[in-house]
């Protein structure tokens, strides 16, 4: 016998069979509206995002008998305006500005981490750590560490981070990043020196 042909809607739904196409791609039904495909794409897109560079997994629990502002606050990682690659135009440009340079950012996280339980000199002079590794840090009220100096930091003054900022905004291109800030009196010429060193370990 020769089949009989569908009628157009006879089809299950979704498989085309109704006249229109399925609504389902991959594992994104978009027929249950704009939000889930939005949702599928944002869930994809921290899939593949790397962990901050800042954040720690396991915090080390707060210790009373540790000297000094980590005995009595849970420390929090330096702000993004110290680290190189996070390094935005927003970002204040201060009198004084450590970076740290992205090599280094494992062994911030584990210098914290020795100073949280105990493991790092706490010198009340300075009001600051020094860590085995010979890095020093100091710590806000909030628990805010930042670095100040040792090894894979870099001091800027606030010229030279404000040219760092224009050779960011300006992919490197140093020509661009002077001539962006030429009539800028408080970024003479002789700021990208330092600033050009720090940019050639941007997003290294």
């Amino acid at each position: 016998m020769t089949p009989k042909p569908k009628s157009p809607g006879s089809g299950r739904p979704g498989d085309g069979g109704d006249g229109k196409p399925s609504q389902v791609y991959g594992s994104t039904d978009a027929s249950k509206g704009v939000s889930s495909a939005h949702e599928a794409i944002s869930a994809a897109r921290r899939a593949g995002e790397p962990t901050d560079p800042g954040s720690t997994s396991t915090p080390t629990p707060v210790d009373p008998t540790v000297p000094g502002p980590a005995g009595k606050i849970a420390l929090r990682p330096p702000s993004d305006r110290h680290q190189l690659n996070r390094v935005s135009p927003k970002s204040p440009a201060k009198a004084e500005n450590t970076i740290i340079l992205p090599e280094t950012r494992d062994a911030v996280r584990q210098d914290i981490a020795d100073i949280q339980a105990g493991n790092a000199r706490w010198d009340p002079d300075t009001n600051s750590y020094v860590t085995d590794s010979g890095r020093r840090y100091k710590v806000e009220s909030n628990g805010t560490v930042f670095p100040v100096d040792g090894p894979g930091f870099v001091a800027l003054n606030r010229s030279e981070y404000k040219a760092l900022q224009a050779l960011i905004r300006h992919n490197g291109d140093v020509e661009a990043a002077m001539a962006s800030v030429a009539r800028d009196p408080s970024i003479p010429p002789g700021s990208f020196g330092k600033a050009r060193d720090v940019y050639s370990h941007y997003r290294k």
